[in-house]
């Protein structure tokens, strides 16, 4: 089966996430965490992020099967002390999980990738202050956009680039595109759930395809 990955596209999945997995599912998705990642895991006191963390792997294997693609092994997936988790020599992927559901989004290797998704009402105008500029909070108002929008487009750029939240006030964020260390990134939108904001980033101008819409 030929990738839909090609021409290059986003797949885009999310779920609510459930109070439990099945005990074999979660043995099954486990296994797929290196150390020291599965060791913080198993220390993880909060079990809604337990859960939330293998559903984002869940959600990936599902994607890669959307794609054509074999499912990630037992040694594939890498999180590094700094950067983003990679699949070794697979997909770039992002996942988010933010107010009871979790997200991936599935593209080619061959770009830069973020995801982020929050309610709308955990964002407000006070906490934007603090990494927006005062031209971006103009521009935003003027577009329509609800704090969180912009929110999530600046931390779906440095989940893009692999930095931390600590350079959200450095990404510059503009209608339908952002910037960040001289590299330009597109923005998509998706109309996830309604209370949601979702923003995916990448730094090609591809088409997006949801695989569900849970609503």
């Amino acid at each position: 089966m030929d990738s839909v990955l090609e021409p290059p596209r986003i797949l885009l999945h999310h779920v609510r996430i459930p109070a439990a997995l099945d005990p074999l599912q979660e043995a099954a998705l486990l296994a797929l965490l290196p150390e020291p990642r599965r060791s913080a895991w198993q220390r993880q006191r909060d079990p809604a992020a337990r859960i939330a963390t293998l559903c984002g792997i869940d959600l990936l294997c599902r994607l890669a099967t959307r794609a054509g693609l074999a499912a990630p092994r037992v040694g594939d997936l890498v999180y590094p002390e700094r950067g983003k988790p990679a699949w070794r020599d697979g997909p770039t992927f992002s996942i988010a999980h933010a107010g009871g559901v979790v997200a991936c989004a599935l593209a080619s290797s061959s770009l830069r990738l973020g995801l982020d998704i929050e309610p709308s009402s955990r964002v407000t105008a006070r906490v934007l202050r603090r990494i927006a500029s005062p031209e971006e909070l103009m521009h935003c108002r003027a577009l329509g956009w609800s704090p969180a929008e912009l929110w999530t487009s600046k931390e779906a750029v440095v989940k893009a680039t692999g930095d931390g939240v600590f350079r959200l006030a450095e990404v510059r964020v503009e209608a339908g595109r952002a910037h960040l260390d001289g590299l330009a990134f597109h923005l998509l939108r998706p109309a996830l759930l309604t209370g949601f904001a979702c923003t995916v980033a990448s730094d090609l101008p591809l088409a997006l395809e949801m695989l569900q819409v849970d609503d």
